[in-house]
């Protein structure tokens, strides 16, 4: 074989093994970039001036189960070291290409909905607060491929105000509360 065949036999399976690695990621990642790369397990918290709660064992899935769309990926969590729990939805997901809003509008698809926040702290119980203001922030998420259903995961990355109800005995408050950290999220499905 000549060398100038050699080389376009090499280019060509160079070109393949690209196409297979993008395919194998989806349309909403680079080839090679699926995954939660340096994310931590655990580090993201729900903290205000006197309560702090930590979440970790984060988790995706393709339940269908939020907005009762099919695309729909639900992501939970559980407190580190309590009972408490952390439920997101991203509606859409195949819409997400940069930082997605995090609110409570149902109608908003590029978003991410929060739909249950709870947690101990201090002795105190922490819920969200569906009477108050809707939360309000961002999330960004890294190494998301075809729409979460990776078997790789990804990284997700929050900063968001989230009112709360705060418990403690027979006092009752209510608070604002920032949602933040980055984490790795394993695929559920």
């Amino acid at each position: 074989m000549s060398r100038s065949r050699f080389r376009s036999s090499t280019s060509l399976v160079a070109a393949a093994a690209v196409a297979l690695a993008a395919a194998g990621c989806g349309d909403d990642g680079d080839p090679g970039t699926c995954g939660p790369g340096d994310a931590p397990a655990d580090g993201i918290m729900l903290s205000g001036a006197d309560h702090t709660v930590p979440y970790g064992s984060f988790s995706a899935s393709h339940n269908g189960d939020c907005g009762s769309r099919e695309l729909s990926l639900t992501i939970s969590a559980t407190q580190v070291g309590g009972t408490g729990l952390l439920t997101l939805c991203v509606p859409r997901p195949d819409l997400i290409t940069g930082p997605a809003t995090i609110g409570a509008d149902l109608d908003q698809a590029a978003a991410v909905w929060v739909i249950d926040v709870q947690g101990e702290s201090t002795g105190c119980a922490v819920r969200n607060d569906g009477a108050g203001p809707a939360p309000q922030g961002s999330a960004t998420f890294e190494g998301l491929c075809d729409q979460g259903k990776s078997p790789a995961g990804f990284a997700l990355q929050v900063a968001a105000q989230i009112a709360v109800t705060i418990t403690c005995g027979d006092a009752v408050d209510q608070a604002s509360l920032q949602l933040s950290g980055r984490v790795a999220v394993t695929a559920a499905d």
